[in-house]
């Protein structure tokens, strides 16, 4: 299970505009620790230190918190195809991969999540921030996968 010292930022340049992490802050209880430039894009606003989700927004589907303390407390990686509302363009169509992160004390505290929102990009080179305003976001499948300790 790797921790956040095993993520080298210098080999992931390219995904890091989409990677955030978030803390583990108690049973069902997320924060983002870290949010990318293109999370901060899609959603408007800095992410950093907020609740990840607020359960009583109506526009926060409580599947993505369900999924984060799945891999937290499982440990399992998810991969979530989800739907994001946008004002102007409709809607924005995302998938996360959501993976366990250890903490330094060897306990399981943090999710890595990724999001890849790759195809709709190129079918619409549009910059997120020209979409308009973030109005929701829905949990439209999630698969969980088993963690092999296998050597790579």
């Amino acid at each position: 299970m790797p921790s956040r010292r095993d993520l080298n930022p210098a080999k992931l340049v390219k995904f890091l505009p989409n990677v955030f992490i978030l803390n583990r802050n108690g049973e069902g209880s997320f924060t983002y620790r870290l949010a990318g430039t293109g999370i901060v894009e899609i959603f408007g606003k800095e992410a950093t230190g907020k609740p990840f989700i607020n359960p009583s927004n109506p526009n926060h589907d409580p599947r993505f918190n369900e999924v984060a303390e799945a891999v937290a407390s499982n440990p399992c990686c998810a991969v979530v195809s989800c739907r994001a509302r946008m004002e102007t363009m409709g809607s924005l169509d995302i998938e996360q991969v959501y993976l366990p992160l250890r903490s330094e004390t060897d306990q399981i505290n943090r999710c890595s999540m990724v999001i890849a929102c790759i195809a709709l990009l190129e079918e619409n080179p549009s910059r997120p921030s020209d979409r308009g305003k973030f109005l929701s976001m829905e949990v439209l499948d999630v698969e969980f996968l088993s963690i092999s300790s296998a050597p790579v």
